[in-house]
């Protein structure tokens, strides 16, 4: 949500996906670390440690990101607003490229502020469609079996006779093909030949497919 505020419209599709590449650039890095400490004494709990590093480098980064743009609107803090957007535009730009560049942006923000002007209760009057749609998505990530693919790939490697050091370099291996197909997705998200429908349809109509038979054969 925060980095949709601050992201050009031109821009939000690829901006907002990185959110999503860093998960998936998480997960080969949590399966790496979890290969490296394989074998030690109580390895889980190393494992289940090791998560407290990132989660705590977070933490401490985000006491240092600026305000929203847009919440900076809302409270007529006009000039705050119009500070950390031009911070968004690199030093090296022209100066009345620049200046442009930051009226655009507030332009849009301000735009973006008056149509999403809308009540919780319109969402169930007026918008029940789109309700619908955005739950259907929701539900769909989870019924096309990926996560549980990602949580399981483990053991079920195991329990198929797979040793646990090489089990564990396999999902690594899964997880760094998800990373990146999740990076392919991020650099054709804005351009106009491809759009968002067309990877959201083939992704999703790929994967259900093809895992669900795939699953019921290994069961």
């Amino acid at each position: 949500m925060y980095c949709a505020e601050l992201s050009p419209r031109r821009m939000r599709g690829a901006l907002t996906s990185f959110n999503e590449m860093f998960i998936n650039v998480g997960i080969p890095i949590a399966y790496l670390a979890n290969l490296l400490l394989q074998g030690l004494k109580d390895d889980w709990r190393w494992m289940l440690l090791s998560g407290t590093l990132p989660a705590g480098a977070l933490f401490i980064a985000t006491l240092f990101l600026p305000e929203s743009p847009r919440w900076l609107l809302k409270r007529n803090r006009h000039e705050e607003a119009q500070k950390i957007v031009r911070h968004l535009i690199s030093t090296d730009e022209d100066p009345a490229l620049a200046r442009r560049v930051t009226t655009q942006m507030m332009h849009d923000m301000k735009q973006d502020m008056q149509e999403d002007a809308v009540r919780w209760v319109d969402l169930f009057k007026q918008n029940r469609k789109v309700l619908a749609i955005g739950m259907a998505f929701a539900a769909i990530q989870q019924l096309v079996g990926c996560d549980a693919i990602l949580f399981y790939s483990a053991i079920t490697f195991k329990e198929h006779g797979v040793s646990e050091k090489l089990a564990l370099v396999f999902v690594l291996v899964l997880g760094l093909c998800k990373l990146a197909f999740t990076i392919l997705a991020s650099m054709v998200v804005d351009q106009k030949s491809v759009g968002r429908r067309k990877p959201l349809l083939i992704g999703g109509v790929g994967w259900s497919t093809f895992i669900h038979p795939l699953l019921a054969l290994a069961s």
